[in-house]
């Protein structure tokens, strides 16, 4: 790729809490920017916006294409789209996409972010600071920052040219990178995210709250080593989280509300103002859904397939954030028998997920968007101890807290017979725990269930390389034979 691709902003926000305070930097220059504290903590914030909903940008949004969070579960059994735009978003649940053609080259838009980082990082490193503790908790927040999206874009495209900071600061000679080695990219993010570990706090105040923790950095450490089979090296950090003092909360629905979204269960969510919003239940509810907040704004969007619906047991709490009827306001009721126009519930039900935001206007909710949750960490280690020891007892526990919570039953004992069943009970307990918070498709590749899947729906293009998206051609073209696709396309 080429080196001078790498554009900075003109504007950049800080956080305070969930507020935003606008900083005006239309002439920055290595003169007038980055000469202290706080321009460092302006250009450290300016990293976190990039993954924030502006309506059309963030890579970990509700809305757009460029999302890590919607585009890659478009493409599993769970989340369908009833927006008619020339099939580009049924071309992702059917896997219909190729190197110039589809919303799955979207995401790799975020590739020239990593060495955006990398530059980031050197300039604070070269920066003088009277708080040296300061310092490094920024540098650890960027190298969380460039670790979590060098995972989503490794898990979802391979590998990816690692440009040097030598190479970055001589912008005049072009240099074509080859992509990494499985080797290199491996080591690349595992030691940011070591690095970030020993240095993130475990919690901050409200001030800073939305800033990356330990929990943060070790969550995404712990899948990655889950997505590498690294399986012991997975239990012994998410035990590590354990001991951090996370918890569930006692009602699934409100974790999910603007009421609890500080809440001890989340590990790191996505603080959202009326800039930077949450688009989700916008997205979700049809046109003629009554809220409590008429000022909602309503696409009638998203939906989840009936058939991974009906796998829910009866009871289980989490169906509140998934409707399978809603009365509307013509007072008729709306279901998989009587779909209705309006409703277009013919392809599935209405996860709504996220509660009402009693502020929110047209689709500018401020509900946190959460990314990281406790119980995600919990069903990762009872997976990473059977992948070593079978279904054990404290396996079996672990998945049994998650249940317990949503108002089921213990496990029965026919659905952890052996490694292979407690496997298939775990991911089904993962899809219906996590259902649309974008940790579908990365977990239906680990079990080898992606294309399996993607098979049992009709008209889809199931090739068996398509475990990975396309890199786009534009970069393939850019990259003048030495950056070569994925295999298959």
């Amino acid at each position: 790729m080429k080196k001078n691709l790498f554009l900075y902003t003109a504007l950049v926000c800080i956080l305070t809490g969930c507020e935003l305070e606008r900083m005006d930097y239309s002439l920055i220059s290595t003169e007038t920017f980055l000469k202290n504290e706080d321009d460092a903590k302006y250009l450290v914030t300016a990293c976190y916006n990039d993954m924030k909903d502006q309506g059309d940008a963030g890579f970990w949004s509700c809305y757009n294409g460029d999302s890590f969070l919607l585009t890659p579960e478009m493409t599993t059994d769970i989340l369908t789209c009833n927006w008619g735009d020339g099939g580009t978003w049924s071309g992702l649940n059917e896997l219909k996409y190729t190197p110039t053609t589809g919303r799955a080259l979207y995401p790799y838009n975020n590739y020239n972010k990593i060495s955006k980082y990398t530059m980031d990082i050197d300039r604070i490193e070269n920066l003088p600071m009277a708080n040296e503790d300061l310092k490094k908790r920024y540098i650890a927040e960027i190298k969380t920052m460039r670790a979590w999206l060098s995972y989503l874009i490794y898990t979802h495209y391979g590998t990816f040219p690692i440009a040097s900071l030598e190479i970055l600061k001589d912008p005049v000679r072009e240099q074509i990178i080859p992509r990494a080695t499985e080797q290199e990219m491996d080591l690349f993010i595992e030691q940011d995210l070591k690095d970030a570990i020993a240095v993130l706090p475990q919690k901050y105040d409200d001030s800073d709250w939305g800033r990356f923790t330990k929990g943060t950095a070790m969550t995404i450490l712990m899948k990655f080593y889950m997505q590498k089979a690294r399986w012991k090296e997975a239990e012994s950090v998410g035990r590590e989280i354990m001991g951090l003092g996370y918890s569930l909360m006692d009602n699934y629905e409100d974790v999910f509300s603007k009421e609890h979204e500080k809440n001890n269960e989340v590990i790191y969510s996505n603080p959202c103002t009326s800039t930077f919003f949450n688009q989700w239940l916008t997205c979700v509810l049809p046109y003629n859904f009554v809220t409590k907040n008429p000022a909602i704004a309503k696409y009638s969007g998203f939906r989840v397939f009936w058939s991974f619906y009906d796998t829910f047991e009866k009871g289980d709490k989490r169906l509140s954030g998934l409707l399978g009827e809603y009365t509307a306001s013509d007072g008729v009721v709306y279901n998989r028998q009587n779909p209705g126009g309006a409703g277009d519930m013919g392809v599935g039900a209405l996860p709504v997920k996220y509660g009402e935001d009693p502020t929110a206007i047209g689709n500018k909710s401020t509900i946190a968007l959460i990314v990281f949750r406790y119980p995600d960490v919990l069903l990762l280690l009872a997976e990473a101890i059977n992948r070593q020891s079978g279904p054990t007892g404290e396996a079996v526990a672990l998945v049994n807290q998650v249940r317990l919570r949503a108002g089921l039953n213990v496990l029965a004992s026919d659905k952890y017979l052996s490694m292979e069943k407690f496997n298939e009970t775990i991911l089904l307990e993962r899809g219906h725990e996590l259902y649309c918070e974008g940790h579908r498709r990365e977990d239906l590749i680990r079990h080898g269930k992606f294309i399996e899947y993607a098979k049992l729906r009709p008209n889809t293009l199931a090739d068996d390389f398509k475990v990975l998206f396309p890199i786009p051609q534009k970069y393939i073209n850019e990259g003048k034979g030495v950056i070569l696709q994925n295999p298959g396309y």
